[in-house]
C-alpha cells in the first residue's frame, strides 16, 4: 500500500502479529485500535521526502478513539514520522515498540501549520 492502507474508521479493532506497509498515513481514521506485536513497514517513494505511519482522527477531548501499538516494530527504508494529527485531539501511543533508524528524530509533525497544534 501507499496511502491509507488500513482505515480504522469506527468502533474497536484488535490487530495481532500483522504486517502493515505503506508510505503516507498508512494507518488512519477515528477508530479505537490496539496493535499487538505488529510490524509497520514504511516504504520510501518519490512522492514525499518522508512518510507517516499514522494519521489518527480525534475531533474532541471526550472522544474515546486512539491507537495503541504494543510491542512490534517500525522498520522500512528512507525516513518515516510516527504520525501527524488528522484532527486537533489525535491520540497515538507506542508502547514497548522497536523503532529502527528510519524513524525521524522529531517523530511527529503537524498536518499543516495550525491543525493539531492548538
Amino acid at each position: 500500500g501507499y496511502q491509507d492502507t488500513l482505515l480504522s474508521s469506527k468502533g474497536r479493532q484488535y490487530f495481532k502479529n500483522c504486517y502493515i506497509q505503506g508510505e503516507a498515513d498508512f494507518i488512519c481514521g477515528a477508530g479505537q485500535s490496539y496493535f499487538e506485536n505488529c510490524v509497520m513497514n514504511a516504504t520510501q517513494g518519490d512522492s514525499m521526502p518522508s512518510g507517516f505511519v499514522t494519521a489518527q482522527r480525534r475531533d474532541n477531548p471526550n472522544d474515546p478513539s486512539g491507537y495503541v501499538f504494543r510491542g512490534g516494530s517500525v522498520v522500512g527504508n528512507g525516513e518515516v514520522n510516527l504520525g501527524r494529527p488528522w484532527a486537533p485531539y489525535a491520540r497515538v501511543i507506542f508502547w514497548e515498540t522497536y523503532f529502527s533508524s528510519v524513524v525521524t528524530p522529531q517523530g511527529w509533525v503537524a498536518w499543516d501549520s495550525k491543525k493539531g497544534q492548538e
